[in-house]
């Protein structure tokens, strides 16, 4: 789950928001790491870490992090997540 947080914090804007295509772009993630990286973020959803919305069927995901703080929560998940 570290990874992800860091990612997002270094890709999101000054409004705390990015989308899944700018978090994890096709030419340097596989489609497992897509995957993975996604459970990831949905557990971060459920834990209010994370706001996940979609406007439209296969549309764009956007990403809004829900925490002031630029460090990694402390939380139960692996970080190979």
């Amino acid at each position: 789950m570290g990874a992800v947080w860091n990612r997002l914090a270094r890709n999101c804007d000054a409004h705390g928001m990015c989308t899944m295509e700018r978090l994890v772009t096709p030419d340097a993630f596989c489609r497992q790491e897509v995957a993975r990286t996604f459970a990831t973020l949905l557990g971060m959803h459920k834990r209010n870490l994370v706001h996940l919305s979609q406007d439209q069927p296969y549309g764009p995901i956007v990403i809004e992090r829900q925490q002031e703080d630029q460090e990694t929560p402390e939380l139960p998940f692996p970080d190979n997540l």
